[in-house]
């Protein structure tokens, strides 16, 4: 029976996927190279005065079936499209776990493949209070990015040195 590769039929065990996955990020993504991130909200109804509030764009939600509101960003955009001033994936590479705590990442790439899930977003901004931490409004980086809102719609995703630029 075995040399005429005749035996009994075999079945194959499929593993289950979860009803409810939260999505992810692929290697090969319509998204292109982006990542999820996070950033602070600014409230622009003021233009000569900033108010930036406690609070970020979106807030992670507690059950693991409930779906992430989320947004994503470029990695060139992140990496401050090659000038290493405006790089904030190095900024939070330095920062970020003295301010959300954790355990310090030692290499930039192992963030920006964490960010393709939704729970470890990259930070692009962070709010004045988990600031303090790092020594307050000194620690903002020159570029950060923050969400932008108005008493009547949000705006988006606004670099911070456009909005404090003054023209001459």
């Amino acid at each position: 029976m075995i040399t005429a590769k005749v035996s009994e039929p075999q079945t194959m065990i499929t593993r289950k996927k979860q009803q409810i996955q939260r999505a992810k990020i692929g290697s090969n993504s319509l998204r292109g190279d982006s990542r999820f991130v996070q950033m602070a909200v600014c409230n622009l109804d003021d233009k000569n005065a900033l108010k930036f509030i406690e609070e970020y764009a979106y807030s992670e939600p507690v059950s693991e079936t409930e779906n992430i509101d989320n947004l994503t960003a470029s990695t060139e955009l992140i990496q401050g499209y090659g000038d290493s001033a405006s790089n904030l994936l190095t900024h939070m590479v330095k920062k970020h776990h003295n301010i959300m705590g954790g355990a310090k990442p030692y290499k930039d790439f192992i963030l920006l493949n964490d960010a393709k899930d939704p729970e470890f977003p990259i930070y692009l901004s962070y709010t004045s209070n988990d600031l303090l931490a790092v020594g307050g409004e000194s620690a903002r980086h020159n570029s950060a990015i923050y969400y932008g809102v108005c008493e009547k719609q949000a705006i988006g995703a606004i670099a911070i040195k456009h909005l404090t630029h003054k023209k001459d």
